[in-house]
């Protein structure tokens, strides 16, 4: 089970994601943030392991200029929402991007983790509603402006189809 936000998260949705209201960028810059990932995870990730309930791994195109990229991404990310901890590694098998929260923001992890793996199996949108469907807005990302009890009911449902395809992949 997880755990519940904070009460000062409880029930929040602010522009296209869930910006908990810790983060001290400024309400019009949050969408054009969230752009910024949403660019980045098409044009730099090839891969995610959600390695514990608060970490995600994202592989990256082991690439110079993306791990610019990532590391100017990281840097503006944590100067708003300092609970974000990130760490890029490079080495013989490639880069990648640890993202970890405190229990607490699971939640955000979660929502950054669909945006990602929608891509990887495409097949988990099976089953879900046309209203769902129409939040996809990209290659991998998802806009929820306003997360309802129904469609966060379908986001759990989702993420669990994911999460089911992700064990599935990595228990060979």
């Amino acid at each position: 089970m997880k755990p519940e936000p904070p009460d000062e998260m409880a029930g929040t949705t602010r522009g296209d994601s869930w910006v908990p209201p810790t983060c001290s960028l400024p309400t019009a810059e949050q969408p054009l943030r969230v752009a910024e990932f949403d660019d980045f995870f098409i044009d730099a990730v090839r891969g995610a392991d959600r390695v514990a309930p608060t970490k995600l791994r994202l592989k990256l195109i082991p690439d110079a200029e993306i791990a610019k990229r990532a590391g100017g991404l990281i840097a503006r990310e944590t100067d708003c929402c300092s609970f974000f901890t990130f760490v890029i590694t490079a080495g013989g098998d490639g880069m990648t991007l640890d993202i970890q929260v405190p229990d607490a923001y699971t939640h955000v992890l979660d929502a950054l983790a669909a945006r990602v793996a929608a891509d990887t199996w495409p097949d988990a949108l099976e089953g879900s509603s046309e209203a769902f469907r129409k939040r996809r807005t990209g290659k991998s990302t998802f806009s929820f402006p306003v997360l309802n009890d129904e469609m966060a009911t379908e986001l759990d449902a989702f993420l669990e189809r994911l999460y089911q395809r992700y064990r599935q992949h990595h228990a060979d």
